[in-house]
């Protein structure tokens, strides 16, 4: 579900946060709204971020937006739905890749 990578360099310490699942956004991969998974899970990202910055010394940088999401200094951002209610299903691009990414480095 999360993964953080860690990279050392000449020019400094690079962190990489990147959330593999559906359970930190307003909607799952189908398109529905989840609230109450929304509810549980997205403070707790929001909390981690925030942690890693105050270890880290620095705001997380949000990477750049992907098929599944857009990344926020504090979680994921929440796309307009259509008048349904539904987002779109992005299901056909599930696979490994699939990653809103935070980072920090120099």
């Amino acid at each position: 579900m999360v993964n953080l990578s860690l990279s050392t360099a000449p020019t400094g310490l690079s962190v990489e946060l990147s959330v593999h699942h559906d359970i930190w956004g307003w909607h799952d991969f189908t398109g529905r709204p989840h609230l109450e998974i929304y509810r549980s899970n997205a403070p707790r990202l929001t909390a981690a971020l925030k942690e890693l910055g105050t270890l880290l010394g620095a705001a997380p940088e949000p990477g750049d937006p992907t098929y599944f999401g857009t990344a926020t200094p504090e979680g994921l951002a929440t796309p307009d739905a259509y008048e349904d209610g539904l987002e779109p299903d992005l299901t056909g691009g599930l696979g490994p890749e699939h990653a809103v990414v935070f980072a920090h480095g120099p």
